[in-house]
């Protein structure tokens, strides 16, 4: 699922995410809330391993547009203000690998 999300920079020069109606909350989660903040993406990363090795049940934090649910069984990205994008209910892996493809793609263009 998230390898068939579209990572792109709009005609601004802001990083943009496009998926399929179920990955909308994903890709919006990548534009809004993470933008080009690789600290942030380190932390989420941290956070989902550290949830996955046991050591926190659970990571729950909110950013701009959505809140974001890591727990035992997944990771879950809830809209705060549109109530018309379906939350995504993704793997483990699947959040760990956008948000890899997420990093790799601001750093090709910092380049």
């Amino acid at each position: 699922m998230p390898n068939n999300v579209k990572l792109y920079y709009d005609e601004t020069g802001l990083p943009r995410a496009r998926g399929e109606i179920n990955q909308e909350a994903l890709a919006s989660f990548l534009e809004c809330d993470i933008q080009r903040d690789k600290d942030l993406l380190m932390e989420l990363l941290k956070q989902t391993k550290q949830v996955t090795d046991k050591k926190n049940p659970r990571y729950e934090a909110k950013g701009k547009a959505h809140r974001i649910i890591i727990n035992q069984d997944e990771v879950i990205i809830d809209p705060l203000y549109d109530p018309g994008i379906i939350p995504s209910q993704i793997s483990h892996i699947q959040f760990i690998t956008i948000l890899s493809r997420w990093l790799s793609f601001l750093n090709q263009a910092s380049n």
